[in-house]
Order: structure tokens, then sequence, then C-alpha cells
């Protein structure tokens, strides 16, 4: 697990056994992406519900309820980012918060192939790029976000 030193940003990834299920639904202070790596999940995000695939987004803003729970007999894999607002001023600033805001209107994609491999590529060089810290670090991480 990566996290920021100002706790505006995490990046994690997680194997879970069969059968975990969240005990209770919660939220977060920030917003948080979700991508399932591996196997089959029933989504609960505030008044809906959602059947998340291997290759599926879900965008949770801040606040809002959620919890996972399992389908199969399967292990799970899954990969999240949790970024405040705070994390993204500079971008809202620069495009505005309508726009950003947009973001979350569409809580579950579903990815084509090629997005699939995007996406994962994309959490691989935030990963990457988290951990090497450099002059540019925090800006390239904004952006990939």
């Amino acid at each position: 697990m990566f996290f920021d030193t100002k706790g505006t940003f995490k990046i994690n990834k997680t194997i879970r056994e069969p059968y975990f299920n969240m005990q209770k639904e919660h939220h977060h202070n920030a917003h948080e992406i979700y991508y399932l790596v591996s196997g089959t999940r029933k989504f609960f995000l505030n008044d809906s519900i959602y059947i998340v695939n291997k290759g599926d987004l879900i965008i949770i803003p801040k606040g809002a309820i959620h919890k996972s729970t399992y389908i199969s007999n399967l292990t799970h894999e899954r990969l999240y980012i949790y970024f405040s607002d705070e994390y993204l001023k500079d971008l809202i600033d620069e495009y505005g918060k309508k726009i950003i805001s947009k973001f979350f209107l569409f809580p579950h994609i579903t990815l084509s192939l090629e997005e699939k491999i995007y996406i994962e590529n994309l959490f691989l060089k935030i990963q990457n790029e988290y951990i090497k810290k450099d002059l540019f670090s925090n800006t390239l991480l904004k952006i990939y976000i």
C-alpha cells in the first residue's frame, strides 16, 4: 500500500480469499477508483447494486456508502486509489469542478480488452511514479488519475 505524506492519496492492491464478504457498508472522506483485476463481486453503491466482473471499474465519490460481497467461491483481486479533493485541487482550478464532477456520473464502467490493458498499465505507472518520487512525480500522478 502506498500513502502520500499528506494523506491525500493512497493506492493499494489486495487479494481476498473465496467467500470474502465485507461485514458492513462504509464510506470514505476521499474519492475511490476501484478496479477488479480478477473475480466477480456484487457491489452496493448508495442505492444501486452492480455486478462487477474482472476488468470493471467502480468510481466512488467521497461520502458514498458502499460495500462489496462475494458471488462465487473464487478469490478476487482488486486495485484501488483513494484521493481527496485537495489532491485534485490544481486540476479543479485548471478545468473547473463541473468538468471533474462528470467523472462521477457513471459509477460502473465495463471496459473493452484494450481499455483493460490500458488501465492496468496506468495503475503500474501510478505505483512506479509514487515510489520514484522525482521532481515531476506529483504532477504525473494527478494527470494519471
